[in-house]
C-alpha cells in the first residue's frame, strides 16, 4: 500500500511539474509575441523564437505535447474561424486573371524552389519532383501574413481572399501531383 501511495505521489509531482512547465511556456510564448509586436514584427515571429528557445530546454517534449493539445483544441480553431469570417467568396473583386496568376505563381514557385532545393541536396530528378510535389500546399503562414497585412491596412480583403483561394487550391491539387509523382513516375522508388 505504501508503494502505491509513493507511486501516486510521484505521478502527481510529475503531473504538477508538467502543468507548471506548460503554463510557464505559454507565458513565455505570449511575452515573446508581445515583444515582437511592440518591435513592429509579427507576433508569429516572437512565437517562433520562443519555440526555438523552449526547444533547447530539457522540457522540450513536455512543452511540445502540451502546446500541441492546447493549440489544436483552442487557438488553431479560433484562428481559422477568424480567417473564415474575413473571407468573402462571392464578393471577390479581384480580377480573375490576377487570381489565376497568383495561384499559378504560388504553385509553380513552390515546385521550382523545392525541386531546386532537393537537387542541391543530391536527390535525382524524379525524387526531387516527388519532394517538390509534397511541398506544394501552402497554409497557415500564408494566411497569417495576409491577415496581418489586412489588419495593418497593407492589403485589401481581395488579397486575403486570393490567399485563401490559393491555400485551398494548393491543398486540393497536391494529391494529384503526388499521384503523378509516385504512380506515373514509378521508375525510382525510395
Amino acid at each position: 500500500m505504501n508503494i502505491c501511495v509513493q507511486l501516486i505521489g510521484l505521478n502527481l509531482k510529475k503531473l504538477f511539474l508538467d502543468n507548471v512547465v506548460l503554463s510557464l511556456s505559454i507565458v513565455v510564448v505570449l511575452i515573446y509575441s508581445w515583444f515582437a509586436e511592440l518591435s513592429g514584427l509579427a507576433g508569429i515571429t516572437g512565437a517562433y523564437f520562443a519555440g526555438l528557445f523552449l526547444g533547447q530546454t530539457s522540457y522540450k517534449n513536455i512543452v511540445h505535447e502540451g502546446i500541441s493539445i492546447v493549440g489544436k483544441s483552442i487557438f488553431i480553431d479560433v484562428f481559422f474561424v477568424n480567417i473564415g469570417l474575413g473571407f468573402y467568396l462571392f464578393d471577390i473583386e479581384a480580377e480573375p486573371l490576377f487570381l489565376i496568376g497568383f495561384i499559378l505563381l504560388s504553385i509553380v514557385s513552390k515546385i521550382v524552389g523545392s525541386g531546386i532545393g532537393a537537387r542541391i541536396t543530391k536527390f535525382d530528378t524524379i525524387r526531387s519532383f516527388r519532394i517538390a510535389a509534397g511541398m506544394v500546399p501552402r497554409g497557415e503562414v500564408a494566411l497569417i501574413v495576409a491577415n496581418i497585412g489586412l489588419e495593418k491596412n497593407l492589403v485589401s480583403t481581395d488579397i486575403l481572399s486570393a490567399t485563401i483561394l490559393m491555400v485551398i487550391t494548393s491543398a486540393i491539387i497536391t494529391p494529384f501531383f503526388l499521384k503523378y509523382a509516385f504512380v506515373k513516375l514509378k521508375r525510382k522508388t525510395f
